[in-house]
């Protein structure tokens, strides 16, 4: 029963990896011959302390491969009195529009929660670590504003929940987000 679940997600995987391949390929292939030098974007590093064990930090590192094309790494981590989580993402992009990129990858997730315990965060029958693809839209609505929508599906079956989240084997979730530069 376990291997079936294995070799089940290393096909998702393998399905979502040839989407990928199929969209972003062939333009990744058109643009490599533009001469464009490289750059590197490093944005939202930060790690503000709010006070009474609240922390968040986090940052994003983008690397431009053509002109339209971009690898991203991003990191988070976020801690309060009630949970803590680290989480990382590895991303292709590519700008659909002047202001909409769309973003594809793979994201992964630690919960170092004090209450190892608790029925509503951990399955203790679990994996350690989640892992989820995601694809998504970016969209620059002002100079210093970002919006984004992803859906994540999960790749294993993690000993947690994300946050906000109670079930633990929910299959894909649904995020929309913001950020803004001061």
């Amino acid at each position: 029963m376990g291997f079936c679940c294995y070799l089940q997600v290393q096909i998702e995987v393998v399905r979502l990896l040839l989407l990928l391949l199929v969209f972003w390929v062939p333009k990744l292939a058109a643009q490599i011959t533009e001469s464009k030098p490289a750059t590197v974007t490093i944005e939202s590093f930060g790690y503000p302390n709010f006070g009474k064990g609240y922390d968040f930090g986090d940052f994003s590192v983008r690397y431009s491969l053509t002109n339209d094309v971009e690898a991203i790494v991003r990191a988070m981590h976020q801690k309060t009195p009630l949970f803590e989580v680290f989480q990382t993402q590895l991303l292709l992009g590519t700008r659909l529009t002047e202001k909409l990129s769309g973003v594809g990858g793979l994201l992964t997730e630690w919960n170092f929660s004090p209450d190892q315990n608790s029925r509503y965060l951990l399955d203790l029958a679990g994996h350690p670590v989640r892992h989820e693809a995601l694809l998504g839209l970016e969209y620059e609505a002002a100079p210093s504003i970002m919006i984004n929508a992803n859906y994540s599906y999960l790749l294993n079956k993690p000993t947690f929940a994300p946050l906000g989240f109670k079930n633990t084997e929910a299959r894909g979730r649904f995020s929309l987000g913001s950020k803004f530069k001061l």
